[in-house]
């Protein structure tokens, strides 16, 4: 279960995981064991001898997070699992810790020296981040504390190169300001991205699976691909103004501890609020708002629109068509063949990985209990809505709103299949419209070869074509409506 431990932290920092944030994420998160190794990254320094291991310096609890990564510097697991919580000694014992570590180094060398970035306090937990130079290239690691100062997550990612717009978005043509999203005691606090013309209609943002900032950001808040500001800003220059959210996995962890939830309170509720407050600034009609959803969103996509009567239209951005676990397992089956794994070997570790999940599914327990298995925690209540979802015939439930269907060609996470699948499940929608990028991956950027979990390490904006062919239809079934 070595492999599949590591290719379920791959799968929380792309989009397709827990819903729990970094809860447990053993590293690294990008790519899994085999394939880390030929992660290319731009900082590639002379070998020279690593600094004698210290604790960093981090505000409050954020010491015990230096203390955990200079545990991981000298290779002492044994201390550095027991700075774990309960559930990452449950799913990341010291064996594993070492064997997910070592397959870092094989590709990274050993580290040299460390410093703090920047320590967030998000109660009941503390995200610490850490710039860590190893002797052929450069990650951040981030260390989650709790309340009792143990170590609950932690993940790695490549240095990220600063934002900058894409070519095709004009910043003299747009404007951004903040807006809230939802009522109550914890809204999301939303950025409404805004053509120079009001156009009178708006698109939504609703993200992939895993905890994410309103940018989609992969790597440190502030730098890095950032796929949902790409989305706003092209948009926008095109004359459709977007809004956008983090999601409340990430900005509100807390409301998901030891309590029962489902794929609606992590995805559809805020959805629909989002679609409301888009709706307050077009003429109060969610008729004028388009939901424009990835992965985990765009298989939500039917829930969204049945939720939320009226839309404009729905855009489904690598948008899986079969359950959720099912695409889940054909990930796991994808990233151990590409780690050189035999039949024999993948047939074994999917075998087991399959047992993990019955036992959350399967087994008669509390809605709330909470299930681990693979290095993934959440309620039972969750898996059971993961198992029992069926995008498809939701969609063929859900209101006859229009459709348009697109897919990247490389994207191994949601592949062609469910592209083809979505085309005979729409044959008889009355307006359903299906566009495949061939060079294109998961995050819809461009790429060549094998696809791997090394290509989101790689800097890229989301394609041209993805932006004006979405902008383009978005206008037309917009001219359609009285």
């Amino acid at each position: 279960m070595r492999t599949i431990a590591a290719a379920v932290c791959l799968l929380i920092a792309s989009g397709c995981a827990s819903p729990a944030a970094l809860r447990p994420a053993a590293p690294p998160p990008r790519p899994p064991s085999a394939p880390i190794a030929s992660t290319p990254i731009a900082y590639a320094p002379a070998a020279r001898a690593a600094e004698p291991p210290r604790l960093v310096h981090a505000p409050g609890v954020g010491a015990a997070a230096g203390e955990f990564v200079a545990f991981l510097q000298t290779h002492n697991f044994a201390q550095a699992a027991r700075r774990f919580d309960r559930a990452m000694s449950e799913s990341l014992p010291a064996d594993r810790l070492e064997s997910a570590w070592g397959s870092v180094e094989r590709g990274a060398g050993r580290m040299l020296r460390v410093e703090v970035i920047e320590s967030v306090p998000r109660p009941p937990r503390t995200h610490v981040w850490f710039a860590c130079e190893f002797e052929n290239r450069s990650w951040n690691v981030e260390v989650v504390i709790n309340a009792a100062s143990k170590v609950s997550g932690f993940r790695l990612q490549p240095v990220p190169p600063v934002w900058t717009a894409p070519d095709y978005a004009d910043s003299s043509a747009i404007s951004e300001r903040q807006v809230q999203v939802g009522a109550g005691a914890a809204p999301l606090a939303g950025v409404l991205t805004e053509p120079a013309r009001p156009s009178g209609f708006a698109a939504v943002l609703v993200h992939g699976s895993g905890p994410q900032d309103e940018d989609a950001s992969v790597g440190p808040r502030g730098a890095g691909n950032k796929m949902f500001k790409d989305i706003a800003w092209g948009l926008a220059t095109q004359g459709v103004a977007v809004l956008r959210y983090p999601k409340r996995t990430w900005a509100h962890p807390e409301q998901f501890e030891g309590v029962a939830f489902t794929l609606d309170d992590e995805v559809t509720r805020d959805a629909c609020d989002a679609v409301q407050e888009a709706a307050n600034r077009v003429g109060g009609r969610t008729d004028r708002v388009f939901v424009v959803a990835h992965s985990l969103g765009a298989a939500m996509a039917p829930r969204i629109a049945a939720a939320c009567p009226s839309l404009g239209g729905l855009v489904l951005l690598a948008g899986p068509a079969r359950s959720l676990d099912q695409v889940l397992f054909d990930q796991f089956q994808y990233l151990l063949a590409l780690a050189g794994k035999n039949r024999a070997e993948v047939a074994s570790e999917l075998g087991e990985l399959l047992t993990g999940f019955s036992s959350a599914v399967t087994i008669l327990g509390a809605p709330d209990e909470q299930m681990s298995f693979s290095g993934m925690r959440a309620p039972r209540s969750y898996w059971a809505d993961v198992s029992g979802y069926d995008p498809a015939a939701a969609m063929l439930r859900a209101p006859k709103v229009p459709v348009l269907v697109m897919q990247g060609g490389r994207d191994y996470q949601v592949r062609r299949p469910e592209f083809e699948a979505w085309k005979r499940i729409l044959r008889v929608h009355p307006d359903a419209s299906f566009k495949l990028y061939p060079s294109l991956d998961h995050r819809f950027v461009a790429g060549e070869g094998l696809p791997t979990p090394a290509d989101y390490g790689r800097p890229g904006h989301v394609a041209r074509d993805v932006i004006i062919d979405v902008a383009a239809w978005i206008k037309q079934k917009h001219a359609r409506r009285p």
